[in-house]
């Protein structure tokens, strides 16, 4: 059965866009240490030391608040940062999916808190079928967040109790080959949780452009994304409808 880590970045961009969204990177743990390597790579030619030094405390890649305590970094840097993530993710043929809600703060508050970031979980889930149906899924993201404990890692523990109780009843399917109720990790220390916040950056400047309401950076964080080949990656942004009779529809 073949294995894949799912790095998983949350972005909240409510204030903004609206957008409250779970971007996900695909890496198969035999290529795991190959992407791990070639990221470190990436980093040491963005900032190179000198004749026989290694930095051994690499800086860390957040896109909201990038090299922000990295001494004579520029928007230069955090721009050429965000295509080598992108160039990262060609190479390696890394899929990449997005799974948001434009109107997030209304399904918490029509719902319950939290039901947003669980209904992301959920669609992302449906988008990895293709993988689930005869392969494993180990997720991981940054930290141990409430937020995502209780919707995501609650999710998938609430999966298990049901299909235990009633598995004809089960309409969430092939959650058995998801390893785990979500490992936590910390980004710091975990390049692929950095790639994914990149990447989910830079989804998030594009979203800005497309409202107009993008600054000059975030207009050049977005031209990224024109590198990326568009085979790599499903970006699904959607707002559900309101009537008397609850919430009933999604639109994009």
């Amino acid at each position: 059965m073949k294995t894949e880590l799912l790095f998983v970045d949350d972005s909240d961009a409510t204030a903004t866009t609206g957008v409250l969204a779970l971007t996900g990177i695909l890496v198969d743990v035999a290529q795991y240490d190959t992407v791990r390597t070639a990221f470190y790579r990436s980093v040491q030619d963005l900032f190179p030391c000198g004749p026989n030094e290694i930095d051994m405390g690499p800086p860390e890649y957040h896109g909201s608040d990038l090299f922000k305590k990295v001494p004579d970094a520029t928007d230069a840097h955090r721009v050429q940062a965000h295509r080598d993530v992108v160039e990262l993710c060609n190479r390696f043929e890394l899929d990449i999916l997005r799974v948001g809600y434009s109107n997030a703060v209304a399904i918490d508050r029509f719902a319950s808190p939290g039901c947003a970031a669980t209904m992301c979980w959920v669609g992302m889930v449906e988008m990895l079928q293709d993988r689930l149906e005869g392969g494993a899924i180990i997720p991981i993201m940054d930290r141990c967040k409430d937020r995502a404990a209780a919707s995501i890692s609650g999710s998938m523990r609430n999966a298990t109790l049901l299909r235990m109780a009633r598995p004809d009843a089960m309409t969430w399917r092939n959650t058995e080959n998801i390893l785990g109720e979500v490992f936590y990790a910390d980004s710091t220390f975990s390049p692929l949780v950095q790639i994914a916040d990149m990447i989910g950056y830079m989804l998030h400047a594009c979203d800005c452009v497309a409202r107009s309401i993008a600054t000059d950076y975030k207009r050049s964080i977005a031209g990224a994304r024109t590198e990326l080949k568009d085979a790599r990656i499903r970006d699904s942004v959607l707002a559900m409808t309101f009537d008397k009779d609850g919430m009933t529809s999604e639109k994009g």
